[in-house]
C-alpha cells in the first residue's frame, strides 16, 4: 500500500507557484491525468494566472478524501469544479470560482493581463459540450466588470 502511494504521490505535478496572501494561498486539485502544463499553452497560461492570483494548481491528491477536480479556499472550505471540462477548461472553473469571491474579486485587476492571455486560448476536447470560445466571452465579461468595480473602488 505505501509503494501504491508512493507511486501515485511521484506522477503528479504541481505548477510552480509561490504567492501567497498574508501567508496563504488557494490549491485546484486537478484529477491525474490532467494535462501538465509543458503539454498545452492552455493550461500553462491558466497555471500562471491561478497562481498571480494567489491560487497554486496541482494534482496531488486531495485532502480529506474529496474528488478532484476541486478548489480549496483561503478558509480550508472546498468548492468544486466542473469535472466535465478538460484541464484548461476545470481552470478556467476555477477562476471563475475565485472571481466569485471577495478577496478573489480583488485579485482579478492585478492579474488581468495574466488571466486575459488564458482566457484567449482554448484546449480542443472541451467535452460535455462546452464550445470553443465561450469560456474566452465568459472571461472577457468577468474582467470587464472587475476593472469596473476596480475602478469604482479608487
Amino acid at each position: 500500500m505505501q509503494l501504491l502511494l508512493a507511486l501515485l504521490q511521484a506522477a503528479s505535478w504541481q505548477f510552480p507557484c509561490d504567492t501567497t496572501r498574508n501567508g496563504a494561498r488557494r490549491t485546484v486539485f486537478l484529477r491525474s491525468d490532467a494535462v501538465r502544463p509543458n503539454e498545452s499553452a492552455a493550461v500553462e497560461k491558466w497555471c500562471a494566472a491561478l497562481c498571480c492570483m494567489n491560487t497554486r494548481v496541482t494534482t496531488a491528491a486531495v485532502p480529506s478524501g474529496r474528488q478532484a477536480p476541486t478548489l480549496l479556499t483561503y478558509d480550508g472550505g472546498h468548492v468544486g469544479l466542473c469535472g466535465d471540462k478538460n484541464t484548461s477548461g476545470v481552470l478556467g472553473c476555477a477562476f471563475s470560482s475565485i472571481r466569485g469571491m471577495s478577496m478573489g474579486s480583488q485579485e482579478v485587476g492585478p492579474c488581468s493581463a495574466q488571466i486575459a492571455a488564458a482566457s484567449s486560448l482554448h484546449d480542443s476536447g472541451a467535452g460535455s459540450g462546452a464550445r470553443p470560445g465561450l469560456l474566452t466571452m465568459t472571461v472577457a465579461l468577468l474582467l470587464a466588470t472587475g476593472v469596473q468595480h476596480a475602478s469604482a473602488g479608487h
